[in-house]
């Protein structure tokens, strides 16, 4: 009896994640730009620009007194080599939902070479924490169901900068919502939750050097992150082939590129 509520809870929480997606992509219409078309980085639609600004400073200050505080903790209990192991340890959980969304994309090819990655790295790699299939050739091909919609088609609407979640827009929080739902079904969602906090507060460790670079250099922290993020989504989206940055960064408050060999 208890499992069969526990499916029918399971079957009634999926129906509502897929109801809300919906309705929010028939809404995105009447954010979009007037062009119809995600809007070019030199003009990029920022409508709440105020709000937004507001959420950012909110962000920053929960990352300069909370969470660059724990990564430099965290950063000083393991070696550099381990939070790269643990990266690719989340970026291997990710690996469903690549290769679902390389389908939805009509790439089955890279579905194939994604499947591989996964198969690879989860066998040979002690589960993801080595990550062997990119020696052999299996690059990572980095989808989500934020890219999916664009390719699909549908407009990004208008800049958002959520709480605590960082830079985004009614598009790609959807695909976050269904990238997270596809990746509980796969581990269960109390996994799910642990796997991600543990990733941010890790990859802001292997990016404290980064942003402090960042911060110090940019005029306008705000816009550059903003700019960054609309162009690397755009770019994503009309290559549809972005294989230089993993994904999972969004969850970042910021959205800077990680870099491999120092933080």
């Amino acid at each position: 009896m208890t499992r069969s509520r526990a499916a029918r809870a399971l079957r009634g929480t999926t129906a509502t994640l897929l109801l809300a997606q919906a309705l929010v992509l028939l809404g995105l219409t009447f954010w979009a730009p007037p062009a119809g078309a995600d809007p070019d980085p030199a003009e990029i639609h920022d409508p709440i620009e105020p709000l937004n600004r507001k959420i950012f400073i909110f962000n920053d200050w929960l990352d300069r007194w909370i969470l660059e505080k724990a990564a430099i903790v965290w950063d000083g209990l393991f070696p550099h080599s381990f939070h790269v192991s643990l990266r690719n340890l989340t970026n291997n959980s990710q690996g469903p939902v690549v290769m679902v969304n390389d389908l939805l994309q009509g790439k089955p090819i890279d579905a194939a070479e994604d499947l591989g990655r996964f198969l690879v790295n989860t066998t040979i790699g002690l589960g993801g924490l080595l990550d062997p299939a990119t020696a052999l050739g299996l690059e990572d091909n980095a989808e989500d169901f934020g890219q999916t919609f664009g390719v699909w088609g549908i407009p990004a609407g208008p800049f958002l900068m959520i709480p605590l979640l960082g830079p985004s827009n009614p598009r790609d929080l959807v695909g976050r919502v269904a990238d997270t739902a596809w990746r509980s079904a796969v581990l269960t969602f109390p996994v799910t939750f642990a796997v991600s906090a543990t990733d941010i507060l890790n990859r802001r460790t292997l990016l404290l050097e980064t942003i402090r670079e960042e911060r110090a250099a940019a005029f306008d922290l705000y816009a550059a992150i903003r700019n960054a993020y609309v162009q690397q989504r755009k770019s994503q989206i009309a290559e549809n082939d972005d294989r230089e940055q993993p994904t999972e960064a969004n969850d970042d408050l910021y959205y800077f590129e990680e870099d491999d060999e120092t933080h």
